[in-house]
């Protein structure tokens, strides 16, 4: 199996940025289905440059908010990372992986810190990435990764547990997520599916 993975990837190589498009004026939307279905869109803005760092900025926004909230996100060519601004404009807390393709055998973990109100809480992150089968996405077939995040945020019982399957198409990006979370014995799940591509300058009617 691992001698089969490694052939693949050296005849198709493969960088994070192929699964994760960032061009600059596009519209993704998305229907998040959990209790009740909501829209959801996230709008890639210009690329900036925040504590030395190329970043692209992301807005989502649902459908019952009154303003969006802008995450900040790192495209390398082996993942990408994510993190949210301090109201000082300086990175708020340490950038996490979105997605990472992983070793070998697609497997990433991370630690570290994220802000939460005025005290940092610890995040921990497994990750594994692997290929996954052509999908039909808004009409076409694209070659896609599976990716599994399982994150604990904070400690102990109180302790925020995520597990995350995502899957990203070839040229299009997040295709679908399907996160289940739970604190102590409570417990909740959401699927978001990518229902259009607004390209920049798109009437959106």
């Amino acid at each position: 199996m691992l001698a089969a993975l490694l052939l693949a990837l050296a005849q198709d190589p493969v960088t994070a940025g192929d699964y994760f498009p960032t061009v600059a004026g596009t519209t993704y939307v998305y229907s998040q289905q959990a209790k009740e279905t909501t829209s959801l869109t996230w709008t890639i803005k210009a690329p900036t440059e925040i504590d030395s760092w190329q970043v692209i900025p992301i807005q989502t926004m649902a459908d019952s908010a009154v303003v969006p909230t802008t995450l900040y996100y790192r495209v390398a060519s082996a993942g990408v990372s994510m993190f949210a601004l301090g109201s000082d404009g300086h990175r708020a807390s340490d950038p996490q992986p979105f997605f990472e393709l992983g070793n070998a055998s697609g497997d990433w973990t991370f630690s570290g810190a994220v802000s939460a109100g005025d005290e940092p809480t610890s995040i921990t992150i497994i990750g594994k990435t692997k290929r996954g089968k052509p999908t039909k996405a808004l009409g076409r077939t694209v070659d896609t990764i599976i990716v599994t995040r399982d994150s604990v945020l904070g400690n102990l019982d109180s302790a925020l547990r995520v597990h995350q399957v995502l899957i990203f198409g070839k040229g299009v990006g997040l295709i679908e997520m399907n996160e289940t979370s739970q604190i102590g014995k409570r417990k909740q799940s959401s699927i978001l599916k990518l229902v259009e591509i607004r390209s920049p300058g798109a009437a959106t009617g």
